[in-house]
């Protein structure tokens, strides 16, 4: 049967209460093999496969190899608010930039796609149907509606203006693939854009998430966790004559915000060069604290939040490399139980895991320049590894 919730607490109960030597027998019964005997022939991936991938290789098998997926409960989940949400700003944002939104129609606008879109999904229209589910929706609707006249007057602030959106890096999209050189393989890595802006021979990838608590810190960026933004970042680059202004995640979401709070924030890292930072938003001088970009008078203002174009470059490439890394992980069949520290209570299988917390990879605290000379520490170190499996490289031999 199904493994649940209270089989896997009665299970960790019961081990937690035996001997080492009976560990030992039970771990040798229930172990998970190190590789698969038939790895994968990777010919194409995505960025978020090879996120997942690094936050745990185990949760990528069960994912990707296995095909195991959630069971519907008939409720409103939060890959549905996700794509509602999308839907939304993807309309707002193509509007914006053909100049057919103004004040007074973007309620209407807003409204209309999020209803659309519901009416289109049967999954949805048919849950609309329950009185709980139909008051959840209205809320997230009235929270899109309220986001996209908020974003609206944001954009009156700044000249760069929405050029592509959910924009494909594909073979057929808007930009071509990037090609990942695994030993002399090449490999199709493909994604999707949630926005980029232009302005002049700069530009800026946005990418919308609906929970407070995203970030982008270097750390993150080393241990393979967020490689997203850099990526594309690298496949505007390869595809328009263009420099890197930014990368942000900007953070939507329904819960209550104090009074003073800005609740708009790009996460993420900006441009050094001031000229160009005004630009962006037009208030980041005079009333730093409620910009939308990271500055010194607001939460983000760190100095790490802050990258010269050779800072930029550095975490592109790194990001490819790690890319790379994580194929050739991949293709060599590993599928070792080590989370990231700290991952496994996000992890959609932790119920099915009988693994959860007891291995994991120590999430290394990295310096902001640590991407402008991490060959040179590998070399130092005689060591291929980069960020995410260097537990497996120094403890395990791998």
């Amino acid at each position: 049967g199904r493994a649940g919730e209270s089989d896997m607490d009665v299970y960790r109960t019961a081990y937690s209460f035996m001997s080492d030597a009976d560990k030992v027998v039970v771990d040798k019964l229930y172990s998970v093999p190190e590789r698969l005997e038939t790895p994968p022939n990777i010919q194409k991936t995505s960025i978020s496969r090879l996120e997942r991938y690094f936050k745990c290789p185990y949760s990528y098998f069960f994912n990707y190899t296995l095909g195991l997926k959630r069971r519907d409960e008939g409720e409103i989940t939060g890959l549905d608010n996700g794509t509602l949400l999308h839907a939304v700003f993807e309309n707002f944002f193509r509007a914006l930039k053909d100049g057919t939104v103004n004040k007074d129609n973007v309620e209407t606008l807003a409204e209309g796609t999020f209803d659309s879109v519901v009416k289109g999904d049967e999954r949805l229209s048919r849950l609309q149907e329950k009185p709980d589910v139909k008051r959840l929706l209205q809320r997230l609707k009235a929270e899109g509606v309220r986001t996209c006249k908020d974003l609206f007057d944001i954009s009156l602030r700044s000249e760069f203006r929405p050029a592509y959106l959910e924009a494909e890096f594909s073979k057929d999209g808007t930009f071509k693939p990037i090609t990942l050189d695994v030993d002399g393989k090449s490999v199709e890595l493909r994604g999707k854009i949630d926005r980029v802006d232009v302005y002049e021979d700069n530009f800026l990838v946005i990418d919308y998430k609906t929970y407070k608590s995203v970030d982008l810190t270097a750390s993150e960026i080393y241990h393979g966790e967020k490689l997203q933004l850099y990526i594309y970042a690298q496949a505007i680059t390869q595809n328009l004559d263009k420099k890197i202004a930014g990368v942000f995640y900007l953070p939507v979401y329904p819960s209550y915000v104090k009074e003073g709070v800005q609740r708009y924030k790009y996460k993420g890292q900006v441009s050094d060069n001031d000229a160009l930072r005004t630009k962006m938003d037009s208030i980041v001088d005079d009333v730093p604290s409620e910009a939308i970009i990271p500055t010194p008078g607001n939460a983000q203002g760190k100095s790490s939040a802050y990258l010269d174009t050779e800072g930029f470059n550095a975490r592109g490439a790194y990001a490819i490399e790690m890319a790379e890394s994580g194929v050739r992980d991949i293709s060599s069949g590993y599928i070792a139980p080590r989370p990231i520290e700290n991952s496994c209570t996000k992890c959609e299988f932790v119920d099915l895991c009988k693994y959860r917390d007891k291995y994991p990879r120590t999430k290394y605290s990295v310096q902001n320049d640590v991407f402008l000379h991490y060959k040179e520490e590998l070399i130092d170190n005689e060591c291929s590894c980069q960020g995410a499996m260097v537990d497996d490289c120094t403890k395990e031999g791998k």
